[in-house]
């Protein structure tokens, strides 16, 4: 699925081919990365420190992105596109907007996830904490 992803959005990035990798990943982790940082994951509340959790699940989007390019740019070489200015400035204003605001919800989200972080009583989720419901013989229902 990044595969198919790589292809669409490649022709796009204003950047040289050696660094449209980078910019795969950053639009990845600004756009798919708000699915996985999830405040209601209790994940970012019992390991700590959060921040360190956030910065390792990010690296994750840029080996994918590296992987991704260097695979699809092998088996599917970029193909020589007529250009239009008018068409790529407006696309990479779109690529640049959504990355704004993608960031700007990451930051306020991550902001969230410290706030509450180490706190398994806090895992959000019905107030069951972290492990659910604990029945009587101590068994987690």
């Amino acid at each position: 699925m990044g595969g198919t992803l790589y292809l669409g959005v490649r022709r796009w990035p204003p950047v040289p081919a050696a660094w449209k990798w980078l910019a795969y990943a950053v639009l990845a982790l600004a756009t798919v990365g708000q699915l996985l940082f999830d405040q209601n994951n209790a994940d970012f509340q019992i390991f700590e420190p959060v921040l360190m959790v956030i910065a390792l699940f990010s690296v994750l989007f840029f080996l994918n992105g590296l992987i991704v390019s260097a695979l699809v740019d092998r088996f599917h070489p970029e193909p020589a596109y007529s250009s239009s200015l008018r068409v790529s400035r407006a696309v990479t204003g779109i690529i640049a907007l959504v990355c704004v605001l993608g960031f700007a919800a990451h930051a306020a989200s991550t902001m969230e996830l410290v706030d509450e972080q180490g706190s398994c009583l806090s895992a959000k989720g019905g107030g069951l904490g972290c492990g659910g419901a604990v029945g009587r013989r101590g068994a987690i229902v």
